[in-house]
C-alpha cells in the first residue's frame, strides 16, 4: 500500500495497493508533478504524486539502453538516466512528458558508474569503485572534474549518490 507524508507532517495511508512497477521499482525520483520508477530493463513509468494512475510508459530500448542503472531528477520534472549501452555508460535526459533528449557518452576511466545525481546543472557520476566521484557539463561532456573521495576522508567510499534541491 501507498503512506504519503505531507509538507504538514500530515500522514496520510491510502488503502489500495501500489501499481506493480513503483512494488518493482529500484530506483524512485519525486518531482513537483510525478513519480518517476524503474528497475533495470529499459523502461521508465511516471505516475501522478498520488499514484492514482500510470501517465507515462517511455521505452528506452529504441535509444540502445540495454540496462538502466539509476536515475535522477533533472530540476524540470524530467529524469537523467544513467544507462549501459554496448558495454558503454550514458546519461540519457527524459523531460517531463517523456521525450528523449540530450544522449550523453560518459567519459568514466573506472568502468560503468553505479550512479548518478544533478546538482547546479551538472552530473555528478559515482564510479564502479565507489571511490570516484566525477562532474560532467552536459553542455561539454568532455570536460570533467574529478575528485577521489579517499582525498576528502581517507578510505572513504560511497555506495549511493543523491542530492536536494539546493543542490548539495
Amino acid at each position: 500500500s501507498l503512506l504519503w507524508q505531507a509538507e504538514s507532517d500530515v500522514v496520510e495511508a491510502s488503502s489500495r495497493p501500489a501499481p506493480a512497477p513503483l512494488v518493482r521499482a529500484t530506483h524512485l525520483v519525486a518531482g513537483r508533478i510525478q513519480l518517476w520508477a524503474c528497475d533495470a530493463q529499459p523502461l521508465l513509468w511516471a505516475y501522478p504524486l498520488d499514484a492514482s494512475a500510470l501517465r507515462l510508459k517511455v521505452e528506452l530500448a529504441g535509444h540502445g539502453v540495454e540496462r538502466i542503472i539509476d536515475i535522477a531528477a533533472d530540476g524540470a520534472d524530467g529524469v537523467w538516466v544513467l544507462a549501459r549501452r554496448d558495454g558503454r555508460a550514458l546519461a540519457l535526459n527524459i523531460d517531463c512528458a517523456g521525450h528523449a533528449g540530450r544522449c550523453i557518452e560518459l567519459p568514466m576511466p573506472c568502468g560503468i558508474p553505479r550512479g548518478l545525481t544533478w546538482a547546479a546543472g551538472r552530473l555528478v557520476l559515482l564510479d564502479a569503485t565507489g571511490t570516484l566521484l566525477s562532474w560532467v557539463d552536459p553542455l561539454a561532456p568532455g570536460a570533467v572534474m574529478d575528485v577521489r573521495l579517499n582525498s576528502v576522508r581517507p578510505g572513504a567510499a560511497a555506495s549511493v549518490i543523491s542530492s536536494d534541491t539546493t543542490a548539495r
